[in-house]
C-alpha cells in the first residue's frame, strides 16, 4: 500500500498521527548542514511558522550541523534542546536526517 502523505510504502512511513503533530514533515527527521545565515534562518521560521504569539510551532527537534559551534549553541538557547539539537558532526547529521538542507548563497 502506498501513503498518501510520504508516497513510500506504508510499512516505511511514519504513522499519520505524527504527520498532523508535526505538520509536512509527518516525523521525518530533518538536519541542517551548515549553520551559516540561511539555515539559522530556515530554523528560525521553521519553527516560528504557525505558532502562536510567544509560542513556538510543535516541531520535531531540528538537528543543526557543529560547523558553526557559536551559532548552532545560539539556537539551542533561543528555542531548547526540544526542538533543536546539535550533531556529533556533519556525516552524523547526514546519516541521521531523512532530510538535509544545504544552505548556499546564490
Amino acid at each position: 500500500t502506498i501513503c498518501e502523505l510520504c508516497h513510500f510504502g506504508s510499512s516505511a512511513c511514519k504513522e499519520s498521527v505524527m504527520a498532523d503533530e508535526f505538520g509536512p514533515l509527518g516525523g521525518r527527521s530533518l538536519g541542517f548542514l551548515g549553520c551559516g545565515t540561511i539555515n539559522v534562518a530556515l530554523v528560525r521560521g521553521i519553527l516560528r511558522h504557525g505558532a502562536k504569539e510567544g509560542e513556538l510551532a510543535p516541531k520535531l527537534p531540528l538537528v543543526v550541523s557543529p560547523r558553526n559551534a557559536e551559532k548552532a549553541a545560539g539556537l539551542v538557547q533561543e528555542f531548547g534542546e526540544q526542538y533543536v539539537k546539535i550533531a556529533a558532526d556533519n556525516q552524523a547529521l547526514v546519516d541521521g536526517s531523512e532530510v538535509v538542507v544545504v544552505g548556499l548563497p546564490p
